[in-house]
């Protein structure tokens, strides 16, 4: 995603970034994942949950390393850059420790009605998008195509997630798209999202043949939410969907390649 960033803003971004980023994601969902994981994991049905109970050590080594490896990279990227993805911290700080009183528990901000996705998507554009436009003191009318792009991308891409943690949303009593609007109409959402996310991809200056040959990926993408379902194997999201985002960067690097052959 965030290569996605630096082939649209046309800018080569050093080595640095890219580590602390992934450093800094791979400790941010590890920690959430095992964040007083004997409260809410250890007995759970939930095929990722068991596996997540019986790998604990290997992933807690993970985090320690990417958490190593984030503190060094402090030192590597500029420090206005730091400044910037400070409120991305904090967000997803509090979107798994709780800290605010509701009834006779303490809620999380992915415990907040409808919030869950979008402060996922909120997050993932602010770092890969507005934080490198910052710092590279790019003008409005460049970046913020690319922000609308990666948002909606974002949100079109973990929807299906509502739909595979349906189940769990509801034990948790946390509303979400699906739990409100039912599974197709969510589908509809993540539809719809993606062609805003296309409109954004469209006026960001992406030549038109380098346009079209990221549509078919997008088409790809959408095909694939829609064949998603609760009874999906837990790699369908893990792997088949979070793939896309993976995808991204080399589809968006091989389609501006083909418009300079």
């Amino acid at each position: 995603m965030l290569w996605s960033t630096a082939v649209l803003l046309g800018v080569e971004l050093d080595v640095s970034f890219y580590i602390f980023v992934f450093s800094a994601t791979l400790f941010t969902y590890n920690i959430q994942r095992l964040y007083k994981a004997a409260d809410f994991i250890s007995d759970s049905v939930l095929y990722r949950h068991r596996w997540i109970w019986e790998n604990r050590k290997t992933l807690w080594l993970l985090t320690y390393l990417s958490g190593i490896s984030t503190i060094i990279c402090l030192f590597l990227v500029p420090f206005h850059f730091l400044v910037w993805v400070f409120p991305a911290g904090i967000i997803s700080a509090l979107y798994f420790i709780p800290f605010y009183r509701s009834g006779n528990k303490w809620k999380r901000l992915r415990d907040v009605p409808l919030l869950k996705i979008v402060l996922v998507s909120f997050v993932w554009a602010w770092v890969t998008v507005f934080c490198m436009a910052q710092i590279l003191v790019k003008p409005h009318e460049a970046w913020v195509p690319v922000f609308i792009f990666q948002f909606f991308f974002c949100f079109a891409v973990t929807v299906p997630f509502d739909i595979r943690d349906a189940e769990f949303d509801y034990a948790e009593g946390t509303k979400t798209f699906v739990s409100i609007w039912g599974v197709n109409k969510a589908k509809c959402l993540s539809t719809v999202c993606f062609i805003f996310s296309l409109l954004g991809l469209y006026f960001s200056g992406l030549p038109l043949l380098s346009f079209w040959v990221v549509t078919l990926f997008f088409v790809f993408g959408c095909v694939s939410v829609w064949f998603a379902s609760p009874k999906r194997h837990e790699l369908y999201y893990g792997f088949w969907l979070d793939g896309l985002f993976i995808l991204q960067g080399p589809v968006m690097f091989s389609a501006v390649c083909i418009w300079t052959i």
